[in-house]
């Protein structure tokens, strides 16, 4: 795997090295950091990756529409009682409509900025 920003060799190491004083498991990181940016962190107990390697820019992106859609399936939970299973998977399904994809490639954690902004705006219009 290669940093698709600068090129470099990508490295699975312990997310200590990014967040200096704890460890939160391991984290694919470009062997340039701390210059270049990039890394994703993997799934607990894994080295399997929560999503794309992002730099500071799409994190961002990514933290943003993550808030915005969280929001909005656990409102589906309190306004019809559902569980928080059957909330998120009605949100992605929905989510996948507005987006012209399949459920199943429904991530945010693989979306691009572009994308990400338009997860967040999708679903700010519920909370106007």
């Amino acid at each position: 795997m290669t940093c698709p920003y600068c090129g470099s060799a990508v490295n699975i190491v312990d997310s200590i090295v990014i967040y200096r004083t704890r460890s939160y498991g391991k984290a694919w990181v470009c062997a340039a950091y701390p210059k270049c940016d990039a890394y994703v962190g993997c799934h607990k107990g894994t080295d399997k990756p929560l999503g794309r390697l992002a730099d500071k820019s799409l994190r961002q992106a990514k933290s943003k529409a993550h808030k915005l859609f969280d929001a909005l399936w656990r409102e589906k939970i309190k306004r019809e009682k559902c569980p928080r299973k059957v909330a998120r998977s009605a949100a992605y399904q929905w989510l996948a409509g507005q987006l012209g994809i399949h459920a199943e490639a429904c991530h945010i954690g693989m979306f691009d900025t572009p994308t990400c902004e338009k997860v967040a705006s999708l679903c700010a219009r519920y909370f106007r």
